[in-house]
């Protein structure tokens, strides 16, 4: 499927499918994303064998540093219900990722 806009329409044709060609007027107002204040999970690689990697997020306007705020990585490993906690150290500064790998991960 494409479609192309401009100021006052938007076509859209699949193959297979009927065109539409519709008029639109006024403006699309999204509603704004709420404000997030806290670190995240930004994204997760999980390749094979140790291959695994883990993103973390810092939404905020001011560096977090990981020591200071005793934070940690809890993982559960191969389905375990006890999990392993590893503290983790270093700055992420703001709007920024840190990576975070298995240490045996080759690529």
């Amino acid at each position: 499927m494409q479609a192309h806009h401009t100021q006052s329409s938007i076509d859209v044709t699949s193959t297979g499918a009927t065109t539409v060609n519709e008029s639109l007027s006024g403006a699309v107002n999204p509603a704004p994303a709420p404000a997030c204040s806290e670190l995240f999970i930004s994204e997760y690689i999980e390749g094979s064998a140790n291959n695994k990697y883990l993103e973390i997020y810092n939404p905020t306007a001011s560096p977090v540093d990981l020591g200071a705020g005793n934070y940690s990585l809890r993982i559960y490993t191969n389905g375990s219900s006890t999990p392993s906690d590893y503290p983790i150290t270093g700055v992420i500064g703001a709007y920024s990722t840190m990576v975070f790998k298995n240490s045996a991960a080759t690529i």
